[in-house]
């Protein structure tokens, strides 16, 4: 559930950035974050949240 969350946050906020460009950051944000939450722990994810953020 806090993964949906999160991303649903990132992807709100990317749209009110860039509908198109955004569309493609997001789908390799997302992957690279899932990816890591499934390798790494909810503490981890904050931090891959922050880096994708940036």
């Amino acid at each position: 559930m806090l993964i949906k969350l999160h991303v649903s946050l990132q992807l709100f906020v990317l749209k009110e950035l860039s509908i198109k460009q955004v569309s493609v950051l997001l789908l390799a944000s997302t992957s690279l974050v899932v990816e890591i939450l499934d390798e790494e722990e909810m503490v981890e994810n904050n931090h891959a949240v922050h880096l994708v953020g940036k």
